[in-house]
């Protein structure tokens, strides 16, 4: 049954339309095989940024030129619309919100976040409204208008205006500076002044008999020339203007073919998508005619359903097809016109085809695909691996490849037109050689399959001129017609679109809660104006989309990363390879091992080398510095140098101080050394003074009394008794004199100021001198007489009694006797 409707669908529409012809443009084929999401297109609109926003049954997509973003709905996201029960319809409103209304549901998509907002209500409460909404509008300068039991709330002033009760349904509404212009199902436009919401005046579009047939859907699109143009839908279909300026209506055109979307380039022309093809309507005259057929640049004859139809702010026509998904036009895109004859192709030059050139193939005894003596005197060979050029005058020859421009390594043919310029038919389009005031200086522009010329390979030597300055170029499987005047793309630039980033390689997206490491965006790619990054994360590149639709390889960029001084600006343009704007138009930097610091990275783009200043994308970013290298670092270091220096200094002082007193320490020690030998030389003196039948008495001190006396006596006699005894100890000697170690220690420091060991080695020492001055036995015989372990121990107390040692001591008393 389905099918059967379609075919009577068909029939109408061929045997309504007025006049059926093919539309006069050549249109690129953009579907699921390029990324879209499913190619049942219904609705085209363009977002202020400039990326094209294409939905289709299963999704909304976001198209920057290069790529397809889509995000996925739920229908729980839904906000219910009771009372709504038209045609679809998608809206850009302000805060970056897309709204999508469909037959009582309507969604809401946040740009920035590329997620749908949960509660689109809250939305609604944000600007005031806090009844149930049974309608959403946005205006052509993204003003939102909601309509509640209280009537049409406008967001921007915070005012309701009242609704009629005689007019039907709210379907549509419209600004055009201080005026609003609301649209209502009985076909009645009604005029309000913005700022007091006063009622200005009401006009019909057609009698009120007439009201039940278009009662249905509207659609309102505001004209470049300050008209408002309508198609209705209901029992049949129309289209209409009004006039703001004398407040008339006026019908175009009257259908029983159902009418979509609509579009109107200029005050002269409108177009009209419906089934099986597109209405092209004269304004002026309402004379219409029905474009069924759609050439698209592979050659096929296209016939199918337009859903929907848009022109973007380049101009570009974009066609949304029921099942084939979307189709691009620009007016002035193919400049090159590819046909499999030449019968089909002179008609269009309108003039006659002149006899082939001679061609010759051997130059300087090799042979050429092509070879060309151009106008001044230049010699171009065309090669199977690039193409040469011979200067008079100069030795060898210089040879071009794709890395200098040309569009394919194989030349074909060549040809020189009018202007001096050399073109070039390779295996994949055709390159135009420009050369400047140096012949070191050629500027080469490539044009291929996306501008019209034929695809596949071209024939060898294979050129043809016409009378009024066209030429064909022959291949495989055609011809190329053009003139060389009309190829030129148009100046224009552009304000290019940060569309994806990347770190080590990995592209990054949102930030959220529940993602990886690499998610570290605050929001969409198009919409990041500065970012942060780790120092470890300074390998970043940045993709940029110039949204250039209509010549996509004829985009160039000027580029710079200011940073620490370094400033300097970088122009590249597309290439054949190797280069880093790609064929989409889009451009690719790559900047390694950036050092810590802030960075500002400042592109333009335009259709034309030498990219004059003009919109200019800015984006901020910054590298943070390690840990170690951060300003906090710096001040715990500084603070543990000072803490460093002053421990330092601390231990310093205290070392000097230690130092002081150890060398004190030292000083009075040697100082009671030299008072010990003092002492005891003066003992010895005594002892050799006295006879030796008075042996015991020289062990007195005159200055002692007689009880210390006696106890020195005793000491002495104790230790001289044990004095070949090792071990006799300062507490074997305490005990026999019947005291304590303390006491002993107190006793003979107070007496000689010696302590108790030094008193036993002092005897040891003196009775070792003794029989050293004797001369009868050796050092070693002695040590062990006097009670010492060993006579290196022996030797070394004796230095530091008397100075030097026992052998030299002994030498020195035998030299005395």
């Amino acid at each position: 049954m389905k099918s059967l409707f379609r075919i009577l669908s068909v029939v109408l529409t061929v045997l309504l339309a007025p006049h059926a012809a093919a539309l006069p443009y050549t249109f690129t084929r953009i579907d699921a095989s390029d990324g879209l999401s499913d190619n049942q297109v219904q609705h085209i609109l363009q977002l202020p940024d400039g990326r094209m926003v294409i939905t289709t049954w299963g999704n909304i997509n976001l198209y920057d030129g290069m790529q397809f973003r889509y995000i996925h709905r739920n229908d729980s996201d839904a906000y219910v619309l009771d009372n709504y029960t038209g045609a679809y319809h998608v809206y850009v409103g302000g805060n970056d919100l897309l709204w999508v209304k469909d037959y009582k549901r309507l969604h809401c998509l946040d740009l920035r976040r590329e997620r749908y907002r949960t509660h689109p209500e809250q939305v609604f409460r944000e600007t005031g409204v806090r009844e149930q909404v049974k309608d959403l509008f946005v205006d052509s300068e993204q003003g939102l208008w909601l309509v509640t039991d209280s009537g049409l709330w406008d967001t921007d002033r915070q005012h309701y205006l009242t609704l009629p009760a005689d007019a039907g349904t709210l379907q549509d509404v419209e600004v055009d500076g201080q005026m609003l212009y609301l649209f209502f199902s009985n076909g009645e436009v009604f005029c309000h002044s913005r700022s007091d919401g006063r009622r200005l005046y009401r006009k019909a579009a057609y009698p009120a008999e007439e009201r039940e047939l278009y009662a249905r859907t509207s659609l309102v699109v505001k004209g470049p020339d300050g008209n408002l143009y309508q198609i209705r839908a209901g029992r049949q279909a129309g289209f209409f203007v009004f006039c703001p300026q004398t407040r008339r209506w006026r019908q175009l055109m009257n259908t029983r073919n159902p009418l979509h979307t609509l579009i109107v380039p200029d005050g002269k022309r409108a177009y009209i998508s419906s089934l099986n093809g597109i209405y092209e309507i004269d304004i002026a005259s309402g004379r219409s005619i029905f474009r069924q057929t759609l050439q698209t640049e592979d050659g096929e004859q296209l016939v199918t359903d337009i859903n929907t139809i848009f022109l973007d702010r380049q101009q570009g026509i974009w066609l949304g097809t029921r099942d084939r998904g979307v189709l691009y036009a620009h007016p002035q895109r193919f400049r090159f016109t590819s046909a499999p004859d030449l019968t089909s192709l002179l008609p269009q030059a309108d003039t006659a085809l002149l006899p082939p050139p001679a061609k010759r193939t051997v130059f300087g005894g090799q042979t050429y695909n092509d070879v060309l003596t151009d106008s001044r005197g230049w010699t171009w060979a065309g090669t199977a691996d690039g193409l040469r050029l011979f200067i008079p005058g100069r030795s060898g020859f210089r040879t071009l490849y794709t890395d200098d421009g040309l569009t394919n390594n194989f030349v074909h043919a060549l040809a020189e037109d009018h202007n001096g310029d050399l073109w070039a038919s390779t295996s994949c389009g055709l390159s135009r050689i420009r050369p400047g005031g140096h012949p070191d200086t050629l500027r080469i522009t490539n044009f291929r399959q996306e501008d019209g010329t034929l695809r596949g390979e071209y024939r060898n030597r294979d050129v043809r001129k016409t009378a009024d300055g066209h030429l064909l170029m022959g291949g495989v499987d055609g011809w190329t017609l053009f003139h060389p005047d009309s190829v030129e793309v148009p100046r224009q630039t552009f304000r290019p679109l940060l569309i994806g980033l990347s770190l080590h390689g990995r592209p990054i997206g949102i930030a959220t809660d529940s993602t990886g490491a690499e998610d570290l965006l605050p929001c969409a790619p198009p919409y990041v104006s500065h970012c942060v990054f780790d120092y470890d994360q300074n390998n970043i590149a940045f993709d940029f989309s110039a949204l250039n639709y209509a010549y996509p390889t004829h985009t160039h960029y000027r580029y710079r990363l200011i940073h620490a001084g370094d400033s300097a600006w970088y122009e590249v343009g597309w290439r054949p390879t190797g280069g880093i704007v790609d064929a989409h138009g889009c451009l690719h930097l790559s900047f390694a091992l950036l050092p810590p610091g802030d960075y500002r990275l400042q592109v333009m783009a335009a259709t034309h080398p030498g990219v004059p200043d003009g919109p200019c994308t800015e984006v901020d970013f910054r590298i943070l510095s390690p840990w170690w290298r951060t300003p906090y670092a710096y001040i715990a270091y500084a603070q543990l140098l000072v803490l460093a220096v002053a421990t330092g200094l601390r231990l310093y002082i205290r070392q000097a101080r230690q130092r002081l007193l150890q060398r004190h320490k030292e000083d009075i020690l040697l100082l009671r050394i030299q008072h010990l030998i003092e002492r005891c030389s003066r003992y010895e003196q005594q002892y050799e003074s006295v006879p030796e039948t008075t042996e015991n008495d020289d062990r007195q001190e005159p200055s002692l009394n007689a009880a210390d006396s006696e106890f020195l006596n005793k000491a002495i006699a104790l230790v001289e008794a044990n004095i070949n005894t090792p071990n006799y100890s300062v507490e074997q000697l305490s005990k026999d004199l019947c005291m304590d170690r303390t006491g002993l220690y107190k006793k003979l420091n107070a007496l000689l100021d010696k302590s108790p060991s030094l008193f036993i080695r002092s005897i040891r020492l003196k009775k070792a001198a003794a029989l050293l001055r004797e001369g009868q036995m050796s050092v070693s015989d002695i040590a062990v007489a006097v009670g010492f372990s060993s006579a290196s121990y022996m030797s070394k107390c004796f230095q530091e009694e008397f100075g030097c040692k026992p052998s030299e001591y002994a030498a020195k008393k035998q030299e005395s006797t």
